[in-house]
């Protein structure tokens, strides 16, 4: 074959500049969305450690209140002491310096009477937690009890 008769080839080593360029800025473009979601991703981190420990806080004085309705210095002795409060106080947790603030509001009511040698109460205890820079979350229990009049 002379040459003449081959046709002419073109051998593609590479890229061209405008394949690099444009490969870059798709490169950039993603790395820059995902850095821009780095802040949501925390603060969804940061709410929901929040939302825990305030769990976690409910949790404790709600068995504290449970475990009140159990004693038998308080609801089976021979007078009727239920406690009815409101109170707020603040609690530090060790992944936080900055207290939370813990409402704690109990209301009885009187349960229907089902044998004359006892009366029942309920107790509504109604905790609510708050932390700075975050939503207020309530947590509610009840505790039913029987005293011996």
């Amino acid at each position: 074959m002379t040459d003449a008769q081959t046709p002419p080839f073109r051998c593609r080593q590479g890229f061209t500049i405008i394949e690099v360029a444009l490969a870059i800025a798709i490169i950039a473009l993603g790395i820059v969305a995902i850095i821009g979601l780095l802040p949501t991703g925390l603060d969804v981190i940061r709410d929901a450690s929040s939302t825990t420990q305030m769990a976690n806080i409910a949790e404790d004085f709600i068995t504290q209140y449970q475990q009140r309705a159990l004693d038998s210095a308080f609801y089976w002795g021979t007078t009727n002491v239920l406690p009815t409060s409101t109170f707020t106080t603040n609690v530090t947790t060790s992944e936080s310096a900055i207290p939370y603030t813990v409402k704690v509001d109990v209301s009885n009511t009187v349960l229907p009477i089902i044998t004359p040698s006892l009366t029942g109460t309920i107790s509504r205890v109604a905790i609510q937690i708050s932390y700075p820079g975050s939503r207020t979350n309530t947590f509610i229990t009840e505790v039913a009890r029987y005293v011996r009049p």
